[in-house]
C-alpha cells in the first residue's frame, strides 16, 4: 500500500511539474497575420445592451438582437479599456443617432437612446466601431445590435423556474402554459395544460419551452 501511495504521489508531482512547464512556455503571440475583425465585417467588440452582454448564438460577443418595450430606453455600455479610443456610433437613419465619441483609458462608456426616438419604428439597428489609440497601425472592431420594438402594453410570459419540495423537483412554466415541451433525461415529452411538471433528471440539463393560448412563449435551460 505504501508503495502504491508513493507511486501515486510521484506521478502527481510529475504531472503538476509538466503542467507548470507547459503554462510557463505558453507566451503571448501577436496575430498580425490573422486579419482584422472589422475588415472581415465580423462584429466582435464586447458591448452591454441594457445590462446584458451582447452575444450571438455561439457566445461570441458583439452581435445580438434585443427585444425592447416602446417606452423603454436602449442603454449601450462598454467596459473600461487599458487604452483610449474613438467610437463611431451609427444607427438606423430615422433615429438620427450617428455620432462620434472619444473615450479615455480606464473609463467606461454609456449612452442611452430615449424611447421617443423610436416611437414610430418597429425595429432599428445600431452599429458601433471602436478605433484604439495604442496600435501601431490603423485598425478597429465593431459591435452590432438589432432592436425589435414591442408594444408597451404587451405583457411577456412568466419566467420559468425550478423548485424542490420534499425531495422532489418540479419545473414551473406558469399558469398560462397550454402546452409544454420538456427534454428530461435526454427524452422530449409534451404536456397539455400542465403549468407544473415533476422532473426526474438533473435540472441543469433540462430544457423546456411552453406556449399559451395566445401563442406567447417562454423557455428555460437552452444555451446560446
Amino acid at each position: 500500500m505504501e508503495k502504491i501511495i508513493r507511486r501515486t504521489l510521484s506521478f502527481s508531482f510529475i504531472l503538476a511539474f509538466m503542467l507548470l512547464v507547459a503554462c510557463a512556455s505558453f507566451k503571448y503571440q501577436d496575430d498580425f497575420s490573422f486579419g482584422v475583425s472589422a475588415q472581415a465585417d465580423s462584429p466582435e467588440f464586447p458591448v452591454y445592451i441594457n445590462g446584458k452582454m451582447c452575444l450571438d448564438t455561439d457566445n461570441i460577443p458583439g452581435l445580438c438582437s434585443k427585444r425592447i418595450s416602446s417606452n423603454e430606453a436602449l442603454i449601450i455600455r462598454l467596459d473600461a479599456r487599458t487604452y483610449s479610443y474613438s467610437l463611431q456610433l451609427a444607427c438606423t437613419r430615422e433615429l438620427n443617432e450617428s455620432q462620434s465619441f472619444h473615450v479615455e483609458s480606464g473609463k467606461s462608456f454609456e449612452y442611452a437612446i430615449k424611447p421617443e426616438k423610436f416611437t414610430n419604428l418597429k425595429s432599428f439597428t445600431c452599429i458601433g466601431e471602436v478605433f484604439p489609440d495604442d496600435r501601431s497601425q490603423p485598425l478597429s472592431a465593431k459591435w452590432e445590435v438589432r432592436v425589435k420594438v414591442v408594444d408597451k402594453d404587451y405583457v411577456n410570459r412568466e419566467t420559468a423556474y425550478f423548485r424542490s419540495e420534499k425531495g422532489r423537483r418540479f419545473l414551473v412554466m406558469g399558469a398560462h402554459a397550454r402546452t409544454v415541451n420538456v427534454q428530461d433525461e435526454g427524452v422530449w415529452h409534451t404536456y397539455i395544460e400542465s403549468p407544473v411538471i415533476e422532473i426526474k433528471g438533473d435540472s441543469e440539463k433540462v430544457m423546456a419551452f411552453s406556449e399559451s393560448h395566445n401563442m406567447r412563449f417562454n423557455s428555460i435551460g437552452f444555451k446560446k
